[in-house]
This record gives structure tokens, sequence and C-alpha cells, in this order.
């Protein structure tokens, strides 16, 4: 058996280690003025294809958007909360994609980088104030440099959603996910769908309903043809 030495007070034999020295803040890609002249033009093309989905499509005037972050800005600490609450947005999920921005930092980078794609929801007015509340961001602060972090905006639409490649087996029989909304009740989502989905001459099969996270999965059959009439419902994921 290896002897094992207990010594009284073993405290005093240590010292404090400085910690390495650090570069100051993270550089950025983007000013706030560099972000809003690229972004605002998407802002504003999102509004307009938001405006033209049906009322029916946007369950109590809720819409989805799309933000592509910055590669460099993908860890949680920088989750754009700030500025997401200064919009009155609510992150409604997200998935990896791969991008190559316009400006990057780093040296050794590929041509193209894993980055986040949020998927924001909010009520139709929210986003059309979104505009005004992009115009009286004040220069570094947070939500501000949250702002300068995102690469990209757009507006959901039918090729982000619907699937290629049917199996001819299912052809006319399809699972669809849709957002849930953290401050509605699932059963509303269900019901709004719904109605829209008889809409478009969709049967949904409510009852083999399965939440997920903060997803609904259900099966619906219809004809292959309206399923771009169908995926226009603003709270479809896929």
């Amino acid at each position: 058996m290896a002897t094992r030495f207990i010594i009284g007070r073993g405290e005093l034999l240590t010292y404090d280690i400085e910690p390495p020295p650090m570069d100051g803040e993270k550089a950025r890609p983007y000013t706030l003025a560099q972000a809003r002249e690229h972004l605002m033009p998407q802002v504003l093309r999102t509004l307009s294809e938001i405006n033209e989905l049906p009322q029916a499509a946007c369950p109590d005037g809720y819409a989805v958007a799309k933000l592509d972050l910055h590669p460099t800005f993908i860890a949680k600490s920088f989750f754009p909360k700030g500025f997401l609450r200064q919009a009155g947005l609510t992150s409604v999920g997200s998935k990896t994609i791969r991008k190559k921005p316009r400006v990057e930092l780093r040296k050794t980078a590929p041509e193209e980088s894993d980055t986040t794609q949020l998927f924001v929801a909010g009520r139709r007015d929210t986003f059309a104030r979104l505009p005004g509340v992009i115009a009286s961001l004040q220069e570094l602060t947070g939500p501000a440099l949250q702002f300068a972090e995102i690469e990209d905006v757009a507006a959901m639409d039918v090729a982000d959603r619907v699937r290629k490649g049917v199996p001819e087996a299912a052809k006319d029989v399809f699972e669809v996910g849709l957002h849930l909304l953290p401050e509605s009740a699932p059963a509303r989502t269900q019901q709004a769908f719904v109605a829209y989905a008889q809409q478009c001459g969709f049967e949904v099969r409510t009852e083999l309903s399965i939440p997920v996270g903060g997803m609904l999965f259900l099966p619906v059959r219809g004809k292959a043809s309206r399923l771009p009439e169908l995926a226009r419902f603003a709270l479809m994921r896929v």
C-alpha cells in the first residue's frame, strides 16, 4: 500500500496563480451601422412576406422568422435574449446550418461553418414594429451588440417546411411538426392548424398527435400537390 502523508495546514504551502492575460472584448465582425445597413432590407422583406400570409394561417396573429447567427457567436452565452426581449420576439426553436459569413474573424476558418439558425415567433403587429426597434438601438448596449451578431433575417417559407423525396407508399399521408408557443396551450395551436388544414383539403388525425419538447407532431392526409398551401401555416416547422 502506498504511504500517504497528511500535512497539517497544507494550505499555507499554496500560492495564487494569476490568470492568463485576456485580449479584452471579443472581436466583432460588424458595427451597429453595418448591421443595420445589411439587415434592414431583409427585415422589411420579411415583414412583407409575413403580411401576405392568410389570417387563418397565423393563429392569434403569430408568425415565425429565421435569424442566422454569425458562426463566431453560437455559444449559449451569446444567445441574443436582450435583443429578442426588446423586439418582443420569442425563440421557439433552432437548428444547425452551414453558412459563409460576410466577414470571417477566424484566420483558419473553412469556406462554410456550422452556425445556429433561430426560429423566432411574434405577432404580426410586433414584427411590424421591428424596424423602429432596430432604429432605436443604442451603440454598445447589449441588445445592439446582439443585433450585430445576426448574419441574416428571413421569413420561413414553403421550401423551409416541405421535405423532398416523399415515399411512394405514403404519397397522401404526411407528418407535420408544429412550433408550440410558450404562452399558449398546445390545444389552441392544434385547433388553429386543424381549421386551416381543412381549408387546404387535409384531414388531421389529432388522436395520434405527439408533443415533443416545444413541438407538436401529427399526421395529415391529403393531396401532395396542396402541401405548399398547407405549408403557409405560420407555426409549421416541417
